[in-house]
């Protein structure tokens, strides 16, 4: 016999989601999960006196959370780009953006322009990846690969 399993802990689980004490949790849960591997020469943290900042790749201006998230999650988030734009809205910071390559790319005629955008920075992040579904979608393009992402991270 089959029994019905409720997925759900409790009836009103909805006036839990999006509270602003369930997102100071999740606020500090996300703070307390990062893991630095590795710091070479002490770059981190940035250093509070740069005057500029480059933000360079594919997902910087992509809401992208990975694979164990809620189908359309990202609905619910901003961008890196969005994230640091607000951070540094009333700061003398320049904030520069370059994208550089597309996720799944051969076209490398974005690089310069990055290098460009990173060489002209005080300090750079660069944000390259992909995800599970990225890799599903990379299935229906044949013969693409994502050599471009991989010389921008490289330079």
């Amino acid at each position: 016999m089959l029994t019905r399993v409720d997925p759900y802990p409790y009836a009103d689980y909805l006036s839990t989601l999006r509270t602003p004490e369930t997102r100071e949790l999740l606020h500090t849960m996300e703070q307390e999960s990062i893991v630095l591997l590795e710091n070479k020469n002490s770059v981190l943290p940035l250093s509070k006196s740069i005057s500029s900042l480059a933000l360079i790749g594919p997902q910087v201006d992509r809401v992208s959370f990975g694979d164990y998230v809620f189908f359309n999650a990202s609905l619910n988030g901003i961008s890196p780009l969005e994230g640091f734009t607000q951070l540094l809205a009333n700061t003398s910071v320049s904030l520069t953006y370059a994208q550089g390559c597309e996720l799944w790319s051969n076209d490398p005629s974005g690089i310069p322009a990055a290098v460009a955008a990173a060489k002209s920075a005080d300090a750079t992040v660069v944000m390259v990846g992909t995800w599970t579904l990225d890799q599903t979608l990379l299935m229906m393009l044949p013969r693409t690969l994502a050599q471009a992402c991989l010389h921008l991270a490289a330079v």
